[in-house]
């Protein structure tokens, strides 16, 4: 396959023929990677896959993947060849693949499909600086060493959560129970009401009663006064006669 220029310093290369993807978002990406470091045009791609950023609010997966492989393939051609993947600068190219249509049997029959090249040149950058051995552990005894501080604080943060949303539950119950005791006793003081006005009828009635039973009790005793006192002039004349 031909390249568009063959460098003077060491390299690798890597060439992607016909890839299924679209060409205006395979140029995209090559312009941002261009000239990077290969950690970091890595760095980039898997971020746009996993959505992590974006450019102009659009991920451009597919065509990211297909690159981070092409990246990949480089990669292990430069270990291959014996050259420092640290100093390793990227060189992305894309271009317009063959002019094919879609067949007969597809829905899309007649359309043109996306087809793309795509070359990239891993080119050793002697102006970057090799990073020892001892400054790699340095960087992973630090980093495992973070590890644990970030979980203990992510575990702080879940467990002071789950507590606010445990409080939050505990207060929710409260209130339910709360409500379902007062609706008892709200019950109990509608029924208590309910029979208070259903006695109350009952009640009157039973006074009427007790008054007219009292007016019949005073009304006898003047009888029998009336009755002793026609009794005494009775047994005087009678006292009289048998004189």
């Amino acid at each position: 396959m031909k390249y568009t220029f063959n460098p003077k310093e060491p390299n690798a290369k890597a060439y992607g023929s016909n890839l299924d993807i679209s060409t205006k978002d395979a140029q995209k990406l090559c312009r941002v990677i261009n000239r990077k470091r290969l950690e970091t045009a890595k760095k980039i791609l898997s971020d746009l896959i996993h959505e992590k950023r974006s450019l102009d609010g659009k991920y451009y997966t597919k065509a990211a993947k297909r690159l981070l492989l092409l990246l990949g393939s480089a990669e292990k051609n430069a270990e291959f060849s014996g050259l420092e993947t640290e100093k390793l600068r990227v060189h992305a190219a894309a271009c317009r693949g063959l002019i094919q249509y879609r067949s007969r049997r597809k829905s899309d029959f007649g359309r043109r499909m996306k087809l793309t090249n795509v070359e990239i040149i891993l080119i050793e950058d002697a102006s970057i600086e090799k990073v020892s051995k001892k400054q790699k552990a340095k960087k992973k005894e630090e980093k495992t060493k973070e590890e644990p501080k970030k979980k203990a604080e992510e575990k702080k943060e879940k467990g002071e959560a789950g507590k606010t949303e445990a409080k939050e539950e505990k207060i929710g119950e409260d209130k339910k129970e709360q409500a379902e005791k007062e609706k008892p006793a709200e019950k109990e003081e509608k029924d208590k009401e309910e029979k208070t006005e259903q006695v109350k009828p009952e009640l009157a009635e039973q006074k009427k009663e007790v008054e007219q039973k009292k007016e019949e009790h005073a009304d006898k005793p003047e009888d029998g006064k009336k009755e002793e006192q026609n009794k005494e002039p009775r047994e005087k004349e009678e006292k009289g006669d048998n004189a």
